[in-house]
């Protein structure tokens, strides 16, 4: 009785076993969907009932680089495939963000019952974080800080979109001169620029300004780190009760480190690390200090003596002077002198600007 039972639970065994290698050994199949940037469900299918909607529709996906998008019109009265080629015609070519990052539009469209069902397919030359990069901008006080921060971080572009803008490539120059001046961690060269406007004519339009810099980027934001230590190392024990007096420390500083070089670099990485720069790396030296112990300062551009220089513009308890580091530092001088704006001499002349 024994034997037998063993041997039917030894049978249920290796029937159990054949079963679990048959259920191990069958084949299965797992589907993934593949996602696109489209927007063509149900819950995003966009409407339209008028032209005007039917541009902005159009604008919504390019807003999110949608590359096949669906649009239906309910209650449309116009031409239907006469508006779409021309709404699609707008957005690429007179649209300021259509113009700057769509490089062509193709459509088709049919009849469902109550409504038309339009597909759009977008092709762009830019891409998704170029779009969502493009910041708004009004007046030239935000055009110079949104390049200050892009100097600053020694990115590539800047890109704006200006409600209004009606002046040259001259004017975003000297914008961007202004911004370099206001920045000294990142005094390394004025970088060259190539700018572009879309669409090329118009009010409302983007900005686009390519900045194309002396060094890689990864250098450069070394070189900074190395520069920025050096100012908090100038600036640590610092500490007058009038400015005039915590300039002056910071002067004999820049005086122990610095040497004038009429024919040295302009950056302030050659005054601060390398100990030797011509007017400009002073300058920007002394702005960057001023900058790290809260005083107010500034670069001015102008000549001396017919020659190319640049010295500082500082607020002193409340009085703004101009003094020239430059000269005071190759005339070896322990406490320097300062003169009222406008007034620093005869000899020096300034900029059309100032």
């Amino acid at each position: 009785m024994k034997r037998r039972i063993f041997i039917f639970g030894f049978a249920v065994l290796l029937l159990l076993q054949g079963c679990s290698t048959a259920l191990l050994n069958r084949e299965y199949v797992t589907e993934q969907t593949h996602e696109e940037n489209s927007l063509l469900t149900d819950a995003s299918i966009l409407r339209a009932d008028s032209y005007d909607s039917l541009v902005s529709a159009i604008l919504q996906l390019v807003g999110q680089r949608v590359d096949h998008g669906v649009i239906r019109l309910y209650n449309y009265s116009g031409d239907v495939g006469e508006d779409l080629s021309n709404a699609c015609l707008e957005v690429k070519q007179n649209n300021p963000l259509g113009a700057y990052a769509v490089d062509y539009i193709t459509h088709d469209f049919s009849r469902i019952v109550s409504y038309y069902e339009v597909n759009l397919y977008i092709a762009y030359r830019r891409s998704y974080e170029q779009i969502k990069s493009v910041v708004a901008a009004t007046g030239s006080s935000a055009i110079k800080e949104v390049l200050q921060n892009a100097l600053e971080q020694f990115s590539p572009a800047a890109v704006l979109r200006i409600g209004y803008f009606e002046e040259d490539e001259a004017y975003i120059r000297t914008i961007l001169s202004e911004a370099y001046d206001a920045t000294p961690n990142a005094a390394f060269g004025l970088p060259d620029c190539e700018i572009g406007l879309y669409p090329e004519e118009g009010t409302e339009r983007i900005l686009e300004i390519t900045l194309m810099y002396q060094r890689d980027q990864k250098v450069l934001l070394r070189q900074q780190e190395q520069v920025e230590r050096a100012a908090d190392s100038l600036t640590a024990s610092t500490a007058g009760e009038r400015q005039r007096d915590t300039l002056t420390q910071l002067y004999r500083k820049l005086k122990q480190s610095t040497v004038y070089d009429g024919e040295g670099k302009e950056t302030v990485y050659a005054a601060l690390i390398q100990g030797r720069a011509n007017s400009e790396g002073v300058a920007a030296a002394m702005s960057l200090l001023c900058k790290t112990a809260e005083i107010p300062c500034e670069l001015v551009r102008g000549t001396r003596s017919g020659v190319a220089r640049v010295w500082n513009r500082v607020t002193l308890d409340g009085e703004v002077l101009e003094i020239d580091v430059a000269a005071q530092l190759q005339a070896g001088v322990e406490t320097p002198t300062y003169m009222p704006r406008g007034g620093i001499g005869g000899a020096y002349g300034y900029q059309t600007a100032d």
